[in-house]
């Protein structure tokens, strides 16, 4: 009960001066795309293990909050080669921090092995209607993808650049059912049910396959580095 009334008499404090909590911290989400290597992905924020076990493939945490400044991100995984980044939070803003892995090689061609690389995606405004913001991660500057949407019959052309969002609206309202094709090859489908804006990611498997994997965002990822 004491510690009830202590909580609720800083929360008093805190209105009373016009403070508001999310705006003293930053955000910061991490989503792993690493196809390449053995286990799972491992995350350190300033030199703490955000999670044991470490996260498979297109797991995501939640939003952790800091104070803002730099915070030094080291992503791990067996059999790749390790990512180093210094992340700058500002307080009241939010993004995202993809980690993915691209073959990297020699002068002469040589594989070097899967480099891990982390990507910084802000936060954008989500629109109206059902909406699909594709973002590429894959070795290739530019992606032509064929969406056909089941639903209406409908079949959409959209070019991904590398590391830069493209925003598709399928319908205004229902559901899609919508499957994504690149080269001929399909990599993956889209299931929306509800209006808002749904994130799909392409990047390499370690078999040098493209892969797609979507989620629910409600505010979209747009282009970051």
């Amino acid at each position: 009960m004491k510690r009830i009334s202590s909580l609720l008499f800083f929360l008093c404090l805190t209105l009373l001066h016009g403070q508001d909590p999310q705006a003293s911290s930053g955000f910061v989400r991490f989503m792993n795309l690493v196809d390449a290597g053995e286990g799972n992905t491992k995350l350190e924020i300033n030199g703490k293990d955000i999670w044991e076990p470490g996260y498979r493939l297109g797991q995501k945490t939640g939003a952790l909050p800091y104070s803002g400044g730099t915070q030094k991100f080291v992503v791990t995984k067996e059999g790749c080669l390790t990512a180093e980044r210094e992340v700058k939070v500002v307080k009241g803003k939010s993004q995202t921090i993809v980690a993915f892995a691209e073959e990297v090689f020699d002068e002469e061609g040589e594989s070097l092995g899967w480099q891990i690389k982390l990507a910084s995606l802000q936060q954008h405004t989500p629109e109206q209607g059902l909406v699909v913001t594709f973002v590429s991660f894959c070795k290739d500057d530019v992606l032509d993808l064929t969406i056909e949407e089941r639903q209406t019959d409908k079949t959409f052309k959209q070019s991904v650049r590398k590391r830069r969002s493209e925003r598709l609206k399928l319908v205004d309202s229902g559901r899609v059912r919508a499957t994504v094709s690149c080269g001929g090859e399909v990599i993956g489908s889209i299931k929306v049910e509800d209006q808002g804006n749904y994130i799909a990611m392409i990047f390499d498997s370690d078999e040098g396959k493209r892969k797609l994997i979507t989620f629910y965002d409600p505010q979209f990822m747009i282009s970051g580095s």
